[in-house]
């Protein structure tokens, strides 16, 4: 639901596993990382009462780009990791 488009969402799961997810944190209610790209984005994602509030530092306008679905992706297959 966060992506944008199919194309968008096959996009965030083949850098998730290219490996361009470089840095990941959870810490409180948020996500921290960092994702290889034409330059290296930062990635914040807030989660609250399961909305998800992505921000991404890339110059994508719309809401989730491939930066966001790839650490979203992450998250989701590295979740018994994370806990």
């Amino acid at each position: 639901e966060i992506a944008d488009s199919n194309s968008i969402l096959n996009n965030g799961i083949r850098y998730f596993h290219e490996g361009r997810v470089k840095k990941f944190q959870i810490k409180d209610n948020s996500i921290f990382a960092k994702v290889k790209g034409r330059h290296l984005y930062n990635i914040v994602i807030r989660i609250n009462k399961e909305k998800i509030f992505p921000m991404c530092s890339c110059p994508y306008p719309g809401f989730g780009c491939k930066h966001v679905v790839s650490v979203l992706y992450h998250a989701l297959v590295n979740k018994d990791l994370a806990a």
